[in-house]
């Protein structure tokens, strides 16, 4: 089994410019089908916190992700601004997950009977839930209310160690 944990803290002093905080493009907000953004204008800091954590054990993966900013306008409070994202992947038919710790992520599985191989084989499946929520609202003002939550059922198909065809 191995298991990934990933922490990171950053601070800037921004004096007046404006900031854009985006959640994961996986969360996407109405209307225009656009990923769930917001800028904060007039800041006298930004704190922006990450958290990642992956666990990886033969047949079954979860990555756990989390981002959220502190951000301190000129002229009020400061404001939490967060999302989070979590995902569970299973292989269906042998293989096991596969994690590169030196680079700190996920490869794809290796393929043992490729489709259309010399074994016949065909392929690898794997079944993921993936759940995504973000809240870019401050509470204050004309922008409150900007949150997305969204929930995925997917399966991908490994032809081979160098093609998959996913479904969600």
């Amino acid at each position: 089994a191995d298991w990934h944990v990933g922490l990171s803290v950053n601070q800037w002093f921004l004096n007046g410019t404006n900031v854009t905080y985006r959640t994961r493009p996986a969360i996407f907000a109405e209307p225009g089908n656009r990923p769930l953004s917001r800028t904060v204008s007039d800041l006298d800091g930004n704190t922006v916190l990450g958290f990642e954590t992956a666990f990886v054990t033969g047949a079954l993966r979860t990555v756990v992700e989390f981002g959220g900013a502190i951000t301190s306008p000129a002229n009020g409070d400061s404001v939490f601004l967060w999302a989070v994202s979590a995902t569970v992947g299973y292989l269906l038919n042998g293989g096991q997950q596969r994690y590169i710790p030196r680079e700190g992520k996920l490869a794809n599985p290796r393929v043992a009977e490729p489709l259309g191989g010399k074994s016949g084989g065909i392929g690898l499946f794997e079944v993921l839930l993936s759940f995504d929520y973000g809240d870019l609202s401050d509470g204050v003002g004309s922008n409150d209310g900007l949150t997305a939550v969204q929930a995925v059922l997917g399966v991908n198909w490994y032809l081979n160690n160098h093609m998959r065809i996913m479904w969600d």
